[in-house]
């Protein structure tokens, strides 16, 4: 594999998670405090365009993210196969966790919300979306959400690791993504006991991911 083509898909994970925290920032900071499911729902269908945007780009990241982590798997793979082949097997799982936790939001909270405001299924409907909004405390979308991270650390890990031993240029983005991998292990554990310190380790996973991605990037580029 070249691996400036591996280069490019590392700088494409990169550029698309910074879009995503720039848009999330956004959300958020026109968001505000939410305290009632009806005012989160209002916020969406207020901030449409931005939401569908947001949850569009992110299914492009776990796209980019899979075929990331396999070049990284090609790149490994004549040092430790079984590790290699170990840190493959999670990906799947994790690429379509997130693309269903993700495009639910674009293709399945729609339909919801029209039903929302139908008084025959109003009720119904707004117990739906209570498990299917991303955002939503509690949510199986969040879960699932949770659970994708989680099988992304294992990978994340276990290539971290095998790029730290690659290479010395490698060691740094290896590192801060093997660490990423523990992090996001260790908030999917958060979410099960009911932890909201482990639980939002998540972000710190995904700030430690996203700055893995500039050496290694980096060092893809310029490798040929």
């Amino acid at each position: 594999m070249k691996t400036r083509t591996l280069g490019i898909l590392t700088l494409l994970v990169a550029l698309t998670t910074i879009f995503w925290l720039a848009l999330v920032i956004m959300i958020e900071q026109q968001k505000g405090p939410v305290q009632t499911l009806a005012a989160e729902i209002a916020f969406i269908e207020s901030h449409w365009g931005l939401f569908n945007i947001n949850y569009v780009n992110a299914g492009l990241i776990t796209l980019f993210t899979v075929a990331m982590l396999g070049g990284f798997v090609h790149y490994c793979w004549d040092d430790d196969r079984l590790w290699a082949l170990v840190a493959m097997a999670f990906l799947p799982l994790y690429g379509l966790a997130d693309l269903v936790a993700y495009l639910s939001q674009v293709f399945v909270v729609p339909t919801l919300l029209v039903a929302y405001h139908q008084p025959p299924s109003a009720a119904f409907a707004e117990s739906l979306l209570a498990l299917s909004l991303h955002t939503w405390p509690g949510s199986v979308v969040g879960f699932i959400n949770a659970l994708a991270y989680a099988a992304l650390g294992i990978p994340s890990l276990i290539l971290g690791v095998l790029l730290v031993r690659k290479s010395r240029q490698l060691r740094l983005g290896g590192g801060l993504l093997g660490v990423s991998g523990v992090l996001s292990i260790i908030a999917l554990i958060g979410v099960g006991v009911g932890s909201a310190l482990l639980s939002s380790l998540v972000m710190l996973s995904g700030f430690l991911f996203l700055i893995a991605l500039i050496p290694l990037a980096t060092f893809f580029l310029k490798t040929d």
